[in-house]
């Protein structure tokens, strides 16, 4: 199970987005990327997830739950 959050140019356009999988949510992050015209330059782990980082007003948090 993943959780994805977006914050694309400083707004939150989707919060806590829940996928069965990383691969359905690896695909829906590369939809959000393709529709705003980003591209990751940076990534970081931390103790909350997975960070992406296109610049400093658009980030993508990816969270794990195991269930």
């Amino acid at each position: 199970m993943c959780y994805v959050t977006a914050i694309i140019n400083g707004s939150r356009i989707v919060n806590g987005k829940r996928f069965s999988s990383s691969k359905k949510a690896s695909k829906y992050i590369s939809s959000i990327l393709n529709t705003y015209g980003c591209q990751i330059t940076e990534e970081y782990e931390s103790a909350n997830g997975h960070e992406l980082v296109a610049d400093y007003n658009n980030r993508i948090f990816v969270q794990s739950a195991n269930n």
